[in-house]
């Protein structure tokens, strides 16, 4: 497998002219370059072996990455062991809810539910299908819950706080739930 060409245009700083310019800060590199990137520093490299303490190497089976002991890739889940820092946001996926029922899927994470024109029936994944501490936070986003109430069930045998279903009443009221793994849904 051949991780030393790249292909295509980069968009890189100004540091790392004289290249073609694209605007006033940015340049862009176009065509190939060949090599195994090693006079390039301070870049962090996708590469197959794991001796050189990159970032990230790639798993032998070329479709996961590892990184270290406390960083994996499985084809799926990128798992992170330890603290991250973030410096900026964080953007989690968002749905918004209008049907008079709705059944959660693992990668929603906030749910704002318009229950202005009807009830609406939130159905929560099975708890043994997630992860323990997988969240959803579901929120009355135009405050008509008072009216047009919000159920939030548990699916099969799972419980909400040892309960099947609970209700969002209250005018732009809001839950924030997470999963044990196992049967349960706990609210924070």
């Amino acid at each position: 497998m051949a991780f030393n060409i790249l292909s295509g245009s980069v968009i890189a700083p100004s540091e790392l002219g004289p290249l073609k310019r694209q605007g006033d800060e940015d340049f862009i590199l176009s065509g190939s370059l060949e090599g195994d990137g090693t006079g390039i520093i301070n870049v962090p490299r996708i590469v197959a072996n794991a001796e050189q303490y990159n970032l990230l190497t790639v798993g032998a089976d070329a479709n996961s990455l590892v990184g270290n002991d406390n960083l994996t890739f499985d084809g799926q889940t990128f798992s992170v062991y330890g603290d991250i820092h973030f410096i900026g946001s964080v953007v989690n996926n968002f749905i918004s809810v209008t049907a008079p029922t709705y059944d959660v899927v693992p990668s929603d994470y906030y749910i704002a539910v318009d229950s202005t024109t009807n009830p609406i029936d939130i159905t929560l994944p099975v708890a043994g299908n997630l992860p323990a501490g997988h969240t959803f936070i579901i929120k009355d986003q135009t405050g008509s819950s008072q009216i047009n109430n919000i159920k939030i069930y548990a699916r099969n045998l799972d419980l909400i706080d040892n309960q099947n279903y609970l209700i969002l009443e209250s005018p732009h009221s809001a839950i924030q739930i997470f999963c044990n793994g196992v049967d349960q849904f706990l609210i924070i």
